[in-house]
């Protein structure tokens, strides 16, 4: 009943405590929107990855295998997507490396 009062009030007549009480707590909903946001993107990701590390049919399998340890398949998944992510990296420095070497040569 106390809070509602508050609410009547024009923002001038509210306190100062009350008003960065205020801003503080959207700013802590905005913080835990976004955070959700991106763990769902993450998860949505992560099943991407793993599908195409292992491709899209051993993919299939897999799902179908879960019915024997529902409970491991989710660090199955995460498993593959850090590989998969593992090996995108290590074809960048790859990649790095290739592009100093020929520059090297180039310059002898």
């Amino acid at each position: 009943m106390f809070l509602h009062f508050f609410r009547l009030l024009p923002p001038a007549h509210r306190s100062r405590a009350h008003r960065v009480a205020r801003l503080r707590r959207g700013r802590i909903r905005r913080v835990l929107r976004r955070l959700g946001r991106r763990l769902t993107l993450f998860g949505g990701w992560t099943w991407v990855a793993a599908a195409s590390f292992i491709g899209f049919e051993s993919f299939e399998v897999l799902l179908g295998m879960s019915a024997l340890a529902p409970e491991l398949l989710p660090l199955a998944i995460i498993a593959l997507a850090l590989a998969w992510h593992f090996r995108e990296h290590l074809r960048t420095l790859r990649r790095r490396l290739r592009i100093r070497w020929r520059a090297a040569r180039a310059r002898r």
